[in-house]
């Protein structure tokens, strides 16, 4: 896809006179893009494995998405996209059954990604975004680098999803997840009907309550710490081992567990606590946490465009790109 990043930056610039720089579709070898103005319009003007990049600003999707499509935003914090923009969506994001091998990234999601119920969606892929919350049938998926804002039970339902990986995510709440794999995360406090899975190298809450009837076991969890005291999914569990227990102000340097900032203290035991004497939480691991939600392709970081041409009528363009390592 290089060189259809590249040619994607030749036509963002030679739109850049106008009010908003297009989505560009693009087919899976980066030959052919196309500019759109309407996220509906780009969706379905795409075909299956085609390329959507999303430049900064606001948009709405109020399509379903029910096709194999790779959806790329520009990522969701200023701080890491003051040149581009952070993309953001306006409400909600709903898949539909025949959404498998979809991949999303780099988004502010003001609403929740809400998938089916009965039909197993999979290889689906969500990275480097910000969303209310997450739900669906999802198997062998991936989530990874992303922040799950709602604190509450049922936010994060994978309607008896199996084979997924969780990664330095932040998240409150995991719901009929099985046989997968959770890893340096931060957050989770509600656990219901969680089986057969393995928790990792992650820094939970406890919740002195169950709101639900809690139900699960046979997880395994090795090297992982609990803020006050391990949460319910520790029931029944058939491996325990290298769990500890501390207070949120001895871990975090904002002395809360937080999504706005889930920075370790440099005394925190959390700093040398995980497998192997690495980092607990989003920041450890072999990708840690990506700050400002930049997606894997390339990103822009300088842009300097002249206002007008030179004596050569010539328009100076200076734009630096920096390729991102995940």
């Amino acid at each position: 896809m290089k060189k259809g990043f590249l040619l994607l930056m030749v036509m963002v610039v030679s739109y850049c006179s106008k009010a908003q720089s297009p989505i560009m579709v693009c087919d899976s070898s980066g030959n052919i893009c196309t500019p759109y103005y309407n996220l509906d319009t780009a969706y379905t003007a795409a075909s299956p494995g085609n390329y959507i990049y999303i430049p900064g600003g606001m948009f709405a999707l109020n399509v379903t998405i029910d096709k194999a499509v790779h959806i790329i935003g520009a990522g969701y914090y200023m701080d890491s996209a003051m040149i581009t923009n952070s993309t953001t969506i306006t409400g909600n994001i709903l898949v539909g059954g025949n959404a498998s091998n979809t991949s999303i990234e780099g988004l502010y999601i003001a609403g929740s990604i809400s998938g089916p119920t009965s039909t197993n969606l999979t290889n689906m892929s969500f990275k480097y975004c910000n969303v209310y919350s997450l739900s669906g049938y999802l198997s062998y998926s991936i989530i990874k680098d992303c922040i799950i804002r709602y604190n509450n039970y049922t936010a994060n339902n994978f309607y008896n999803g199996t084979y997924n990986t969780i990664t330095n995510t932040f998240l409150y709440d995991l719901t009929n997840l099985h046989n997968s794999i959770i890893e340096n995360c931060n957050g989770l406090i509600y656990g219901n009907n969680l089986t057969f899975n393995t928790f990792k190298n992650n820094i939970f809450i406890s919740y002195p309550y169950s709101p639900l009837a809690q139900t699960g076991g046979s997880n395994l969890l090795s090297n992982n710490l609990y803020v006050n005291s391990c949460p319910y999914y520790c029931m029944g569990a058939t491996y325990n081992t290298n769990l500890i227990t501390a207070t949120s102000s001895s871990l975090f340097a904002s002395g809360v567990v937080s999504y706005s900032d889930m920075h370790l203290l440099p005394s925190s035991v959390a700093m040398t606590a995980g497998e192997n004497g690495t980092q607990l939480g989003v920041y450890g691991g072999l990708f840690p946490f990506k700050e400002g939600g930049v997606p894997s392709n390339p990103h822009i970081y300088f842009k300097n465009i002249s206002p007008s041409t030179n004596a050569s009528g010539q328009l100076p363009v200076q734009i630096k790109v920096r390729a991102e390592d995940h």
